[in-house]
């Protein structure tokens, strides 16, 4: 599979922008490029953190709480490590514009800051989504 970028007026380019289908059980691949975003939970072993860009309404995936107003936290779900996948909550998946379900894509969103910072996180955007001009999108940025 191949990135692509998107072109970003005055702030460079989305570095990752990549398509992955939903399995039969609602599970997304974890990309190479975005594996930062797995953290290991003390109890729960391997896991990502899941979040609702209010402003945007997108799901927003991570390796720790945002914490910002602007977004909705949903706590973290099970990363499966010997098939590289991960669930979006299904309260996440009614949320968002167009479909997270079995044989749709969706696809991963992120800038160079949002891959490396302490909090690495990435956008998932559904077809309609993305069908709308994601150069509209703004990044997450969490100030330490």
């Amino acid at each position: 599979m191949q990135e692509r970028t998107a072109d970003r007026p005055g702030e460079g380019q989305w570095k990752i922008f990549r398509p992955v289908r939903v399995d039969s059980k609602n599970r997304i691949d974890v990309v190479d490029e975005l594996e930062g975003l797995v953290y290991e939970h003390r109890f729960d072993g391997n896991c990502v953190y899941w979040s609702f860009d209010k402003e945007q309404e997108i799901l927003v995936v991570s390796n720790g709480e945002l914490g910002s107003s602007r977004f909705e936290n949903y706590g973290r779900s099970a990363y499966y490590a010997h098939n590289g996948k991960i669930v979006p909550p299904s309260k996440l998946r009614e949320l968002v514009d167009g479909e997270i379900s079995p044989g749709k894509e969706v696809y991963y969103l992120a800038d160079s800051d949002m891959q490396e910072s302490e909090i690495c996180s990435a956008f998932v955007l559904t077809s309609a989504q993305v069908s709308r001009e994601i150069d509209s999108i703004k990044p997450v940025r969490i100030n330490a």
